[in-house]
């Protein structure tokens, strides 16, 4: 998947919670920010996240937008949620309708990491506090 396609196949799943009445938020890992954030590469073949918010109703739309689209039943996946800690400092990288696209900030990222994985609902942490550096 390009840039391109991510957003937009992100965007649809924005717009399946919104039709709901639900507001999602995920954290992107891996490929998905070396596509988007980075511009490092051309493509990924998923996204990798973290689903902060509303993970049933992500899972769901996750399927109909695979089923629209001809995606792989994973092609956006939280199997991110055990590399990425819970207050892990994160910045926004978009916001579609109905979904809230954020990353870790690059200096916490998982080889700068001192912290361990811990899992709380909100993987995410805004008051700017880091726990030492790289």
């Amino acid at each position: 998947m390009s840039a391109e396609e991510m957003r937009r196949y992100l965007a649809e799943v924005g717009m399946h919670l919104s039709d709901r009445g639900l507001t999602g938020e995920i954290v992107l890992a891996g490929g998905a920010v070396m596509v988007m954030a980075l511009h490092a590469r051309g493509g990924s073949r998923d996204i990798d996240a973290v689903f902060a918010t509303e993970a049933d109703a992500i899972r769901e739309a996750v399927g109909h937008v695979a089923a629209a689209n001809g995606l792989p039943a994973f092609w956006l996946n939280d199997h991110e949620r055990v590399f990425i800690a819970a207050d892990a400092p994160t910045v926004e990288l978009f916001e579609a309708p109905g979904l809230g696209v954020r990353m870790v900030r690059l200096d916490r990222s998982r080889a700068c990491s001192n912290d361990d994985a811990v899992r709380s609902p909100d993987h995410r942490r805004h008051d700017g506090q880091d726990r030492g550096g790289c």
